[in-house]
């Protein structure tokens, strides 16, 4: 259980910007514990087929990094939230791992790679959170400066599709408390997305900190994410450069947030097929 590697909650809980952080990224742990086997085996197939060493930006609490390493992939890992790069070292440290990892605290868009690497990945979607068809432009731009020639980009997206938002352009959705018996404390969150033009999605997303007595603390967190089809981000990796890229679904049968995944590899430099 995710439990286990967080020995260090606050306690008690004083609605600081660092414990909504810690508890933000511990909700996020729980809920993302269990990968599928067959997701980790497409990070893996793609690790082992280009060897070397892997950078996974946007790494989070660890999930995927943690299951590579687990594997004897060499991952080192870079995340916005300091929060989440504790989750991924505690992740380490269960399975012995914790001083043979380069974890980085950074934004992902402008990070300057430390070490030459194989493989560069982004899993879940994460290249959404950029938030702009401008701003992730402008990061596939860097990436394909920081990488070496020979070197390959993967990243997932979501099939994005506008009839999502077709009653009143809007959707809305909750999920269920996630409770850490040992704080008293659960955390919940609600999002309220709304279509905007044709092609970006405004995000609010209302979480709470919950104890016996009822709510301690709650907050909305805004944002706004591009609403792009898999084919437009293929469009915006050839335009950074990008020699090939190619996409498929991840899988027809399991789905993600409503649609199902594409898989987009990328190589700066030479051809590669998916």
């Amino acid at each position: 259980m995710a439990q286990a590697g967080w020995k260090e909650f606050p306690e008690p809980y004083d609605g600081s910007r660092q414990h909504r952080d810690f508890w933000v990224s511990w909700e996020y742990s729980v809920r993302n514990q269990e990968l599928p086997a067959d997701e980790l085996a497409w990070y893996l197939r793609h690790a082992r087929r280009y060897g070397g060493t892997v950078l996974e930006l946007g790494c989070g609490s660890g999930r995927v990094l943690t299951a590579m390493v687990k594997r004897g992939v060499i991952v080192d890992g870079v995340d916005i939230s300091q929060s989440m790069i504790n989750a991924t070292r505690s992740s380490l440290a269960e399975i012995g791992f914790s001083n043979s990892v380069g974890l980085h605290t950074g934004d992902m868009a402008t990070f300057e790679f430390p070490r030459e690497y194989a493989s560069v990945q982004i899993p879940y979607n994460s290249i959404q959170y950029l938030g702009t068809v401008e701003r992730i432009s402008d990061a596939l731009s860097h990436w394909y400066r920081e990488m070496n020639v020979g070197s390959t980009l993967l990243f997932m997206t979501y099939h994005r599709k506008e009839s999502w938002y077709s009653q009143g352009r809007r959707r809305h959705y909750k999920k269920d408390p996630v409770r850490h018996a040992g704080a008293g404390i659960s955390v919940t969150h609600e999002v309220e997305e709304c279509l905007v033009g044709t092609s970006t999605v405004h995000r609010t997303i209302t979480r709470s900190i919950v104890d016996d007595t009822g709510i301690k603390d709650s907050w909305t967190e805004e944002s706004v994410v591009p609403l792009l089809s898999a084919e437009g981000y293929g469009e915006l990796v050839r335009a950074a450069g990008f020699v090939v890229n190619t996409f498929c679904d991840y899988s027809e049968e399991r789905t993600w947030d409503g649609g199902p995944m594409a898989c987009h590899v990328a190589r700066k430099g030479t051809s590669v097929g998916a």
